[in-house]
């Protein structure tokens, strides 16, 4: 087993175990190096202490109890010892204290490290309730990793059709692992349409550039940012084009 083969183990053992208190020691065990060595070979490698690195994982994944537990009781779940030092900590890195959190508002997510890192380790995102939509489009099913040659075959079609429409809004929904509909919908009713209803519920949005990859910002969010911040995703995601941006909406489950 390799350097990095071992390092995904540490990275994997950090992820299971964000809730304790991480010993540094057992993770430079997995390199069967000492603690004093771990911490320079992997600022040395990654460009962050492995301390530093811990703290911000806990940081992007504590949102999640905000809404359930006391400021107090999240502080000591994930290792604080007063609830001034976990508020700081946490302002410094989202902004706004944890008592000023509301669901809506803008987060940063700190991306979990794998062998196969990216030097894009921060996003931004908010998590955002949905009220029930009511879409009107047309459909194509197609297996997943088809999805983005069948979105601009479709949305050539729907523009050069002029359909009326105030927001445009593609949908992906998501029929097992490995197919899906992929929807080009307007919030108007047109001749040949379909009606498609979208439960209320919370969402995972981010507002990305017209001009970036949908397709590979959409893998990225699957695989890694929904691990970040510790929440499964549902059964479709929307793609909502304004002028100079896309809102992508992931659903929770």
């Amino acid at each position: 087993m390799d350097f990095f083969e071992r390092m995904e183990k540490v990275f994997n053992y950090i992820e299971d175990n964000l809730e304790e208190d991480i010993d540094i020691s057992s993770l430079a065990g997995f390199l069967g190096i000492n603690a004093d060595t771990f911490k320079r070979t992997f600022v040395l490698i990654y460009g962050i202490p492995i301390s530093e690195y811990i703290k911000k994982r806990k940081l992007s994944v504590c949102v999640k109890d905000l809404k359930k537990m006391s400021v107090l009781d999240v502080a000591i779940k994930y290792g604080y010892n007063t609830t001034n030092g976990f508020s700081l900590a946490f302002k410094n890195f989202h902004g706004f204290s944890p008592s000023e959190y509301k669901t809506g508002m803008k987060l940063n997510a700190f991306l979990p490290f794998s062998r196969k890192t990216s030097n894009e380790k921060f996003v931004n995102y908010s998590i955002e309730k949905f009220n029930k939509l009511i879409l009107y489009g047309e459909k194509v099913c197609c297996q997943i990793k088809d999805i983005k040659p069948i979105a601009e075959t479709l949305w050539k079609k729907f523009l050069d059709s002029k359909t009326s429409y105030n927001k445009r809004i593609g949908v992906v929904e998501y029929l097992n692992d490995q197919k899906a509909n992929y929807w080009a919908c307007s919030d108007m009713f047109f001749d040949g349409a379909e009606k498609i209803e979208l439960k209320e519920g919370e969402y995972l949005v981010f507002n990305i550039s017209l001009k970036a990859n949908i397709k590979n910002f959409s893998d990225n969010v699957w695989k890694n940012i929904s691990k970040s911040i510790k929440r499964n995703l549902g059964d479709f995601d929307i793609e909502i084009y304004e002028k100079d941006c896309v809102k992508l909406c992931y659903k929770f489950s």
